[in-house]
């Protein structure tokens, strides 16, 4: 996908006349962060649609054909109706994706070289000694490594519980 002569990215692109952006797309340090974060969200499409799949079929069939009884159309049914019902599986989807990703190791761990634009998992990892464990900086680093998490699942707390409530 990332290859510089023949991966998916720089082949769309000279196909589509920007051969001059083609790029190493993982040795390039200022963006390798990026192409990882790209891979991983490409990854789990098909999860977040199965999440969308069961929260838009958990939407009354009786709410929709009341707004096509009362003379809306389509769109006006996705935007009154079904995107504000499906807020709580965008909710789900964007937590899954970011805890995900967040805790990636392995992609990190490949397609990162050096010491520059590390994931934290894998910074994390580096902080282990050979021979003596430092357990105050383990410790310092495993609160630091999940206090972005543990903020976001406190601030979208309200959704989760709408959505195990059945709300």
């Amino acid at each position: 996908m990332y290859s510089p002569r023949v991966g998916t990215i720089n082949v769309l692109l000279r196909k589509l006349g920007l051969g001059f952006l083609k790029s190493g797309w993982i040795t390039d340090p200022s963006i390798v962060m990026y192409c990882i974060i790209i891979a991983l969200i490409w990854q789990f499409v098909g999860y977040s649609g199965i999440i969308f799949l069961a929260g838009i079929r958990s939407i009354p069939e009786s709410q929709i054909a009341a707004a096509k009884v009362d003379g809306a159309g389509t769109w006006t049914i996705y935007r009154r109706i079904i995107l504000p019902l499906s807020v709580i599986p965008f909710v789900v989807a964007a937590l899954l994706q970011v805890t995900i990703i967040w805790n990636d190791f392995i992609w990190g761990l490949v397609l990162t070289t050096g010491k520059v634009n590390l994931p934290v998992t894998v910074a994390m990892a580096n902080l282990k000694g050979s021979f003596v464990a430092k357990w105050n900086l383990q410790m310092a680093g495993a609160l630091w490594v999940t206090l972005p998490t543990l903020i976001i699942f406190i601030f979208s707390g309200k959704y989760i519980i709408r959505g195990y409530s059945g709300m």
